[in-house]
């Protein structure tokens, strides 16, 4: 899928030296720009036709063989596209250049978020499971295991009670 980012630049020379150069595009390139800005225009007029309550949200994925795919965030808003389809498509069959859609498939694809994991610093056992850990590693035969169980003994806080037991 082509997305066209449009931005600006400080210095207009060399933007409008860039944009030349996208105009004068041939074979391939130039169909793939034509294509994109198409999807682009698409999506502008979808998105003001629904009216969405989160603007920017609807994008275009695909046209192909009269087939207009959309792609939203939410359950809520495929729901919606899908009943004012048929009004959404009269309304770009009316458009100055009219599109040639007969169906609209509306896929949800949710924002995904990068969840942060939280770290968490380890406590040490306390002075009566480090007793524990120790009596326990004696009957351990696997040596390896019994070690470890030892190691983590040798880790446990003592107690800032001042109560004895």
């Amino acid at each position: 899928m082509v997305y066209l980012v449009a931005y600006e630049q400080k210095n207009n020379a060399s933007h409008a030296l860039q944009h030349e150069k996208v105009q004068k595009a041939k074979g391939g390139l130039k169909a793939v720009l034509k294509h994109a800005r198409d999807l682009l225009t698409l999506e502008a007029i979808v998105s003001e036709a629904v009216d969405s309550y989160l603007p920017g949200e609807i994008k275009v994925a695909s046209l192909k063989m009269g087939i207009l795919h959309l792609t939203t965030p939410t359950a809520a808003l495929a729901t919606r596209i899908n009943y004012s389809q048929m009004k959404l498509i009269a309304l770009l069959k009316r458009q100055t250049k009219p599109w040639l859609i007969t169906h609209i498939k509306i896929s949800v694809r949710p924002k995904s978020e990068k969840k942060t994991i939280e770290s968490t610093s380890l406590t040490p056992p306390s002075e009566d499971n480090g007793k524990l850990l120790s009596a326990t590693a004696q009957y351990i035969e696997d040596e390896s295991l019994r070690e470890a169980l030892l190691s983590l003994s040798h880790h446990a806080i003592p107690s800032s009670s001042p109560i004895d037991k």
